[in-house]
């Protein structure tokens, strides 16, 4: 749910405990007062839901969408282009995948900030939802028995289809590159998408 360099400046900036700031904002969550977004990176993956059609028939949000994905308020980019966006999310689409495609192909007037805000404002929606990258760790049995794996015991262990890319990251205070190069380097790995 929370980040953890997020969590830390909190308590560092309002004096306050880590476990007690951790606790506050669960709190928060579950009574519906905050609501939590995944961190923005140009891997993740999104998928439309069920509210997409609320674009069709929310007058109210079509504005907010067109204003939050406009990189040029005086130039703003039309409904059409943003729905246009918002579908080339299928299934496993990266933002970079998208924005190049919207960007380059398309000639959207948008760019990485405005895309980012219009993709919070479908996530606080409900209209996308994260697909999260989850690595599971498999031993690989050749003819010689099981093969060496170079990937560190307590990743592999963490690799169990239970944590996600980001939490795994998170865990063993690794950039999102470093991982990429474990799972790369290691043919036992799957990656599971949901």
């Amino acid at each position: 749910m929370d980040n953890r360099n997020h969590v830390k400046k909190i308590s560092i900036l309002s004096g306050v405990h880590v476990d007690l700031v951790r606790t506050c904002i669960r709190d928060l969550v579950r009574m519906g007062f905050v609501q939590t977004v995944p961190i923005f990176q140009f891997r993740n993956s999104y998928t439309p839901t069920q509210e997409i059609s609320r674009l069709r028939n929310d007058a109210d949000l079509r504005r907010r969408l067109v204003t939050a994905a406009s990189a040029d308020p005086d130039n703003p980019v039309t409904f059409k282009e943003v729905h246009r966006m918002v579908t080339e999310f299928k299934y496993g689409a990266k933002v970079s995948d998208v924005l190049c495609l919207s960007v380059q192909s398309r000639g959207v007037r948008m760019d990485l900030q405005s895309m980012q805000e219009a993709i919070r404002l479908l996530l606080l929606e409900g209209v996308l939802r994260r697909i999260y990258r989850y690595p599971v760790w498999e031993p690989i049995v050749g003819p010689g028995g099981v093969q060496e794996s170079e990937t560190p015991v307590a990743i592999r262990e963490r690799m169990n289809g239970n944590a996600h890319f980001d939490e795994i990251c998170c865990h063993f205070d690794l950039e999102a590159f470093e991982l990429d190069a474990i799972i790369e380097n290691d043919p036992g790995i799957t990656i599971i998408q949901k």
